[in-house]
């Protein structure tokens, strides 16, 4: 069963939260993936980071034509977040770096602070003007 997600937010720090179709949001950190694969090392450049969205049917996140994630490897891979009871769910106590992604998360999600989203590369585009 693919896990399909319906929004994206960029956050600081290289790190995305990821809504999916059942409701279930899950924040997944991109740092690690610098040094995995080279094409991932361009998210530092050029605020390139924070142009992501989600692929066309929601089965993973795109930020250009050599640089993707699928929707399984954040669900399988993120941490989850709980907004309604406005905690993080990991199996051991938060540390600094994941408390202040839980407080920009609730920021983002109170409307406090703005997060880019998109739902296809269309919208992208549109909104690049390209």
């Amino acid at each position: 069963m693919a896990h399909i997600i319906d929004e994206i937010y960029p956050l600081s720090d290289y790190r995305l939260l990821a809504v999916f179709s059942n409701g279930i949001k899950k924040i997944y950190d991109v740092k690690p993936l610098f040094e995995w694969k080279k094409a991932f090392k361009e998210l530092k450049d050029n605020n390139l980071f924070e142009e992501a969205c989600v692929d066309v049917g929601g089965y993973g996140v795109v930020w250009n034509d050599q640089i993707d994630l699928s929707s399984e490897e954040i669900w399988n891979n993120g941490l989850d977040v709980d907004l309604d009871k406005k905690e993080l769910v990991i199996s051991e106590k938060p540390n600094k770096e994941t408390q202040k992604a839980f407080e920009e998360v609730e920021a983002v999600s109170s409307g406090k602070q703005k997060a880019k989203k998109y739902r296809s590369v269309s919208e992208l585009r549109k909104d690049l003007k390209v």
